[in-house]
């Protein structure tokens, strides 16, 4: 377990607080924040393009409505994010992960979390397309991707055996230290509650993220338990509770 000082702070979907979720000024407002790293979600345009939103979607954060895989990006663009908190319509389109990943070049050491959405679309050829565009960037930095759906896990280590993994579950998992091994996964981001009521079966685990950790009091029982990561929509919150308990 790492001391609570060593225990990263990643911003759930960028700076959900105060920010759209999932938007370029989210992620670089969470980056000047100092964060150690951002959490995002990825899917798959009609014409095959790596798009970042949450939802299948785009219905609840955009002042449009549609799926993303029936739209191509052309459509996707002429919509804006709307702000999670008012649910005010925002100047923020639809960033592609290629859009992210040019506007965090001023901070090489922020770590992203890629989460790949296959647990309802399968998205063929997703787990390619996401490689080839973070192999293409001049800067290499620390990345993990991760899924609910093991399948698309094991499809990027066949693509990349050096490619950090992690599993995300929103359920107890019978044997979870064997299936993290057998599939040569790096990682497990729990959700919280599974997480405290289960806290000594992950104490063995490495990359132990849990998601979504938003109260004062979670974040501060888990900087103290040494999880690997946070993922927090309150990143402010979760720095100022570390830098307070180093």
């Amino acid at each position: 377990m790492k001391m609570t000082k060593d225990v990263k702070i990643i911003g759930h979907r960028g700076f959900a607080s105060q920010y759209p979720e999932n938007s370029l000024v989210g992620f670089t407002k969470a980056a000047e924040l100092g964060v150690d790293g951002i959490e995002l979600d990825l899917h798959l345009t009609k014409d095959g393009e790596v798009v970042v939103m949450h939802d299948e979607t785009i219905d609840r954060m955009t002042n449009g409505s549609g799926a993303i895989a029936e739209m191509t990006l052309a459509e996707l663009d002429q919509y804006r994010l709307k702000n999670g908190v008012a649910f005010t319509t925002s100047d923020e389109r639809i960033p592609t992960l290629k859009d992210v990943f040019a506007a965090l070049e001023p901070y090489p050491h922020l770590l992203v979390n890629l989460e790949i959405k296959t647990h309802i679309f399968l998205y063929k050829g997703i787990e390619e397309k996401v490689l080839d565009i973070v192999a293409a960037q001049k800067i290499k930095r620390p990345i993990i991707y991760s899924s609910f759906h093991l399948p698309t896990l094991v499809r990027v280590k066949r693509l990349d055996a050096k490619a950090e993994t992690a599993w995300i579950t929103s359920q107890l998992v019978p044997h979870i230290a064997d299936f993290c091994a057998t599939l040569g996964l790096d990682g497990i981001h729990p959700r919280k509650n599974i997480y405290f009521a289960n806290e000594s079966l992950f104490a063995d685990l490495n990359g132990v993220r849990p998601w979504t950790v938003n109260s004062r009091k979670d974040i501060s029982k888990l900087l103290q338990a040494g999880v690997a990561a946070i993922i927090t929509k309150y990143p402010e919150r979760a720095l100022r509770i570390r830098q307070d308990l180093g």
